[in-house]
């Protein structure tokens, strides 16, 4: 046999001890860098990193919410229109499709999903993605997405330490809970509450399957799976995530397969900062609140913010009573702007005519308001010339118009067309309050927020209160001693370089306080004043809660005075309230969006005047609903208000303004009604003062609160005041004893006479 050699494998080259420990070290060096890198992100070194308060607070910009007085929600203030959510207020439906759909293994990990993060690396992410519903939160709260590649590594990793140190400050519902409130859904909609609203008008714990579905869907792309532009696309995506709860058996096969059928049955309600009711209020409510946030702090020190901080404002509007009032505006705004077109008919409030006293002012008037308008300021900083801006003003163009008759009207309009028609509509300020309390019931700003944004009653909001203010001059003259019941010559008085009138001229005669003022007689008023001064007067109104600048002479006895609807109410209330003058008051409570109360809201008081005086005045202001310019309100076309009621109207110069001050112990209104430029009015005093443009607005809100018995208005008089045992003299509220005083028209001595047949205002 041929000798044959034992083969043998070659030995395996010997290892290097030096390379191992080279091995070794280097992998220690790795584990140890990769180490020391997570505790340095950790510990905010190499990036920003929340701090532990930041994760007890996600920072989500929740809307502030606003309700009335019995609890219904009268509308949000945002920038992003989010409302917080607890777990408890979620449905399963809801629950179970975001973890089907977006983290199937949520409840096994820890914030990193290993499994799902391996298979993404090795499989190139086809088997679905890797981060986790927690890091997708983390991401939303506390991470921006970096413009490249490398960028977004490192931020992957700084998700990853965040959403580990989310897991460990919530619990898994509560990170569910958060992530819902963070997410959007488009349409203006951020958080699971709004987008039930806005998508469904239910809220989270109502929606069923298919609506959690397709809102969930939602979140892979809101836009490219809009139901409103792409239904198709949303129904698709919807049907992908019944599919996914199928798969993970949350529902079975059957059910899926019907719920797949369904069409989205959309109940859209979209939200704007003009929907709801009180939208002149809330506008103001904003405002006072974003002072109220400059001026408090969060524990940590930071100011309160009412656009994002989801705080809850409990207000004193009765939400009845606002209804009401917005209705009553409606109907009485929509007949009387149709009588101002007709009565205007055929030419312009603001054409100049013969003998025209402010020919110049009427002249001018359209001129004045193209260069008080948003466009002549855009288009001069566009570096337009005057004339070439006045062209511009003369083009056509696509625009929207207020109207009564036909509601939002899209049209093609010049833009000096534009401002014709909203120069000729009329404007309205109103409101409701508690004089017992001073908590304002009814806020109606205006007439149409979307077109008008201009509040007609808030504080800063003045026009010239004309007779209305007589009264605060009658009550200052009581205080003084004059007796109610005394005679006042109705003759012509000089005044220094003033020779005030009757409004139609005609004197003679004696009146008491009951009859001059339920005429509105000027004469009575300035012989008053002129008695007792007018700074004793000014004194009391201030005592009453006007703030507003007042004219230092004896016109001020005339109403030259430009005061708020929110003063004038404030003022009116004191006669009710016994001579306790309190500040009108808006909010009961703010609260945080965790229910915490942030502050209690009380009105500032004071006395103004005795009780005594305010009863006087309280039966004066009667006489001028019984017998004198206010006896329309107890006309069933305009409220058939029979129970006791006080009051006052008010017509300032040429119909420009009309008022109507009214109260009773249980409530008291107050109403102006006129143009936004002062030269837009009515030329005849039958249609422009305030018994005809103001009180119909009172009378028949009022009649709808009376109407309304759980309202609990009883329509009741007011007490007379119980005298005291060291008052040396009762004011006297009766002078029919007296055998009254002769009329100013032909001397006849009755008392009763109606005030329409002595004089308008």
């Amino acid at each position: 046999m041929p000798n044959q050699t034992n083969k043998k494998s070659n030995p395996k080259t010997p290892t290097n001890p030096k390379n191992i420990k080279r091995f070794w070290q280097f992998y220690g060096i790795a584990i140890a860098s990769i180490f020391l890198f997570f505790i340095a992100m950790s510990m905010g070194l190499l990036t920003d990193m929340p701090t532990f308060e930041d994760l007890e607070n996600p920072n989500n910009a929740l809307a502030t919410e606003v309700y009335s007085a019995d609890s219904t929600l009268l509308g949000k203030i945002y920038i992003e229109n989010r409302s917080y959510t607890k777990y408890e207020e979620l449905s399963p439906n809801v629950v179970n499709a975001l973890i089907a759909t977006e983290d199937a293994r949520f409840y096994e990990h820890s914030g990193i999903d290993f499994k799902a993060l391996m298979r993404a690396v090795f499989l190139a992410g086809t088997e679905g993605g890797a981060s986790t519903l927690t890091q997708q939160l983390a991401k939303n709260l506390y991470s921006k997405r970096n413009a490249n590649f490398a960028q977004r590594i490192f931020q992957k990793f700084k998700e990853w330490i965040i959403a580990t140190k989310l897991e460990r400050n919530y619990t898994k519902q509560e990170l569910i809970a958060i992530y819902l409130n963070t997410v959007s859904f488009g349409k203006n909609a951020f958080g699971i509450a709004t987008a039930s609203k806005v998508y469904f008008s239910t809220t989270p714990e109502k929606l069923s399957t298919d609506q959690a579905a397709m809102l969930i869907g939602l979140l892979k792309g809101s836009t490219y799976y809009s139901p409103i532009r792409h239904p198709e696309r949303a129904m698709a995506r919807r049907n992908t995530v019944i599919d996914q709860m199928n798969k993970y058996n949350y529902i079975d096969q059957n059910t899926a397969q019907n719920l797949k059928t369904k069409p989205l049955n959309l109940k859209l309600k979209t939200e704007s900062h003009y929907d709801g009711m009180a939208t002149y209020f809330r506008e103001y409510l904003k405002t006072y609140l974003k002072k109220w946030g400059e001026e408090n702090r969060k524990p940590d020190g930071q100011k309160y913010n009412v656009f994002t901080d989801g705080l809850k404002i409990y207000t004193t509007i009765d939400s009845k009573m606002q209804r009401y009032a917005e209705e009553t505006m409606k109907e009485h705004m929509k007949a009387l702007q149709a009588t101002f077109n007709e009565h205007w008919k055929g030419r312009n409030p603001w054409d100049t005519y013969a003998g025209d006293k402010e020919y110049t002012q009427r002249k001018n008037y359209l001129a004045k308001s193209m260069k008080r308008s948003d466009w002549w300021q855009y288009y001069e900083q566009q570096g337009l010339s005057s004339q070439e801006i006045i062209n511009k003003f003369n083009v056509p163009v696509e625009t929207t118009l207020f109207s009564w008759k036909k509601g939002k009207i899209d049209t093609t309009l010049s833009l000096l067309d534009s401002i014709k028609h909203a120069s000729k509509i009329l404007h309205i300020g109103f409101m409701a309050m508690n004089p017992q309390t001073a908590e304002v019931k009814a806020w109606v700003g205006g007439i149409d927020m979307e077109t008008f944004q201009y509040d007609h009653v808030n504080p800063e909001a003045r026009r010239q209160v004309g007779s209305t203010f007589k009264p605060f001059v009658y009550a200052r003259a009581i205080m003084e001693g004059i007796p109610p019941c005394q005679g006042i010559p109705n003759e012509r008085i000089r005044i220094g370089g003033w020779y005030p009138e009757n409004s139609e001229n005609r004197y003679g005669g004696y009146l008491n306080m009951f009859q001059g003022l339920s005429a509105s007689v000027n004469m009575i008023v300035i012989r008053l004043i002129k008695q007792i001064g007018y700074k004793p007067v000014i004194e009391l109104a201030r005592s009453m809660g006007i703030t507003s600048p007042l004219p230092e002479d004896y016109t001020i006895s005339l109403g030259t005075a430009d005061l708020s609807v929110y003063e004038m109410v404030g003022a009116y209330g004191t006669f009710a309230n016994k001579g306790v003058w309190q500040q009108p008051t808006f909010i009961k409570r703010i609260e945080d969006h965790k229910g915490n109360v942030l502050q209690d809201f009380t009105p500032v008081s004071k006395e103004a005047m005795s009780e005594e005086v305010a009863y006087a005045m309280c039966k004066i202001m009667q006489s001028v609903i019984k017998n004198g310019t206010g006896k329309r309100i107890t006309n069933p076309t305009y409220g058939g208000i029979t129970t006791p009621l006080s009051g006052k109207t008010g017509t300032t110069q040429d119909n420009t303004d009309g008022w109507f001050m009214c109260y009773s112990p249980e409530i008291v209104c107050g109403a102006w009604v006129g143009g936004d430029e002062r030269i837009i009015r009515f030329r005849s005093t039958a249609l422009g003062q305030g018994a005809n443009s103001a009180l119909p607005m009172v009378g028949k809100f009022l009649r709808k609160c009376y109407d309304d018995k759980k309202l609990g208005y009883t329509g009741k008089d007011f007490e007379p005041p119980k005298e005291k045992p060291n008052e040396q003299s009762k004011i006297i509220t009766d002078c029919s004893k007296f055998g009254g005083s002769r009329s100013p028209s032909s001397g006849n001595t009755n008392t009763n006479n109606s005030a329409d047949e002595l004089f308008n205002e």
